[in-house]
């Protein structure tokens, strides 16, 4: 499986020796990311990306957009990449996917991030707003 095989949609650019993977929070995209873009991307380089059913990644029409099966594809990509030096970035609900990614990645012996970075972050068992519910609607 190789990036193309996975529903995300990811834009890579900068160069340096560490890699940085950015994830967005509910209802976002890689668009959440475009003020730390310019600043990042002449040192490091950038993963940001569009999770599945979110900005312009694919929107299967299945059941797989639990938080462990789009932290699942996260670490799939993570392995897919080979990333050994890595930092997950995470906005929200991708903070909480970031924590998850780490979990999986811990399971299945992959190099672990060097950091993680959360910003206000999804990390605590918490009740969905309403408004949630309307995203279990197809299309």
């Amino acid at each position: 499986m190789n990036e193309v095989d996975l529903p995300l949609h990811v834009e890579v650019e900068g160069e340096g020796d560490l890699d940085l993977v950015f994830v967005h929070g509910f209802g976002g995209s890689l668009f959440t990311w475009r003020y730390w873009r310019d600043r990042l991307k002449d040192n490091y380089r950038l993963h940001l990306l569009d999770l599945k059913g979110f900005g312009a990644a694919p929107k299967p029409a299945e059941d797989a957009y639990r938080p462990k099966d789009l932290s699942g594809l996260v670490a799939s990509y993570i392995k897919n990449q080979g990333l050994t030096r890595y930092v997950l970035f995470g906005h929200s609900m991708g903070g909480g996917l970031s924590l998850m990614t780490w979990l999986a990645l811990k399971r299945e012996d992959h190099p672990l991030p060097q950091g993680l970075v959360i910003v206000a972050g999804a990390a605590y068992e918490q009740d969905m707003p309403g408004l949630i519910g309307l995203a279990r609607r197809p299309r």
